[in-house]
């Protein structure tokens, strides 16, 4: 169960469901200062993504990240829990990696898209990796990642490394 160090953010894992053929998400219940606020964070499918690797808080305590089908919610402690949503390309629960925080990005790693967003501003961007699976990223310096791929029936695991900016 992910709960916030220095915030009353808690999201409480009920249970794996599996809607249709394989898709395995986690049945949810969000609450913040003890009041049960699923619905309005998460909607009437209050379900998470499963990755490989989940920071749900920032090092900081202000953001708490939450994965959803759609790509997922970032809760800002410090703007009275206001929800910032992501949206993603495809489907997040079959495309889903994992995601941790880096300097002022919240980075979300996807199959075949990395997600940046941007903590100071609240924007994000995406890079796009149409051709190859993505395994995870890394980041190399405060204007680069290192992305681990692997290519469409390859074995072997590659690595690249490309701009935050423009994925290249």
């Amino acid at each position: 169960m992910p709960s916030s160090k220095l915030h009353a953010v808690d999201l409480t894992y009920l249970g794996i469901i599996e809607p249709n053929n394989g898709r395995m998400l986690w049945d949810v219940e969000l609450r913040i200062k003890d009041q049960l606020v699923t619905e309005k964070y998460l909607g009437s499918w209050p379900t998470v993504t499963i990755g490989n690797h989940n920071e749900s808080e920032s090092p900081d305590g202000r953001f708490f990240f939450i994965p959803t089908e759609s790509g997922g919610v970032v809760i800002d402690a410090e703007q009275d829990f206001k929800p910032n949503h992501i949206s993603c390309k495809g489907q997040g629960a079959s495309s889903f990696i994992g995601n941790f925080y880096d300097d002022n990005w919240l980075i979300i790693v996807h199959r075949n898209e990395v997600i940046l967003f941007d903590l100071l501003t609240l924007q994000q961007h995406s890079l796009d990796f149409p051709s190859v699976s993505v395994w995870w990223a890394v980041s190399v310096d405060d204007q680069h990642l290192r992305i681990t791929y692997r290519e469409p029936g390859g074995k072997e695991d590659k690595e690249m490394v490309v701009s935050k900016q423009t994925g290249k």
